[in-house]
């Protein structure tokens, strides 16, 4: 019997999965801005830590099916922010299987386990989903590059 179960870690403890992980960013976020792959895998494997940054990827059967980040920093025009729920992605074949809501919760709690009381995140879109699952919107800001982003900030309880 073949054991679908989805579950969490730290992409530490996978460095297999490294360059499959900076692909799925590099072709997303990175490929348009001229940045190179080797760039991409060099920023993963300095976040592949217990604090932060750290990178985290889903697993379904040995396969990566997603990942998620906590950073830093995530938007130049404010640096006084931090920590960033980001590089939250899931391949088109995966999506709607809740994946999206693991990792983010995921990185959530491992924000409120290292002590945070806020946590942040960028998104060009998804204003009322954000909203609706408690995000509060702080405003459209100068995005990283050179056009404005909506930022969201979730207080921690």
């Amino acid at each position: 019997m073949q054991n679908d179960a989805i579950y969490v870690a730290n992409l530490k403890d996978h460095p297999e999965l490294v360059r499959i992980v900076a692909k799925w960013l590099w072709k997303e976020w990175y490929l348009w801005q001229g940045k190179s792959l080797s760039y991409v895998i060099y920023k993963i494997e300095h976040s592949m830590t217990d604090a932060i940054p750290q990178t985290f990827v889903a697993i379904r059967n040995g396969v990566p099916i997603g990942t998620a980040a906590l950073l830093n920093h995530d938007l130049n025009s404010r640096p006084d922010l931090g920590p960033w729920l980001g590089s939250l992605f899931v391949p088109k074949k995966f999506r709607g299987l809740g994946i999206s809501r693991m990792l983010r919760d995921s990185r959530i709690e491992e924000a409120k386990r290292l002590g945070y009381e806020k946590v942040y995140l960028i998104s060009d879109y998804k204003k009322q989903f954000y909203e609706a699952k408690g995000w509060n919107f702080l405003g459209e800001m100068p995005g990283n590059v050179s056009r404005t982003t909506q930022v969201f900030e979730l207080k921690l309880k």
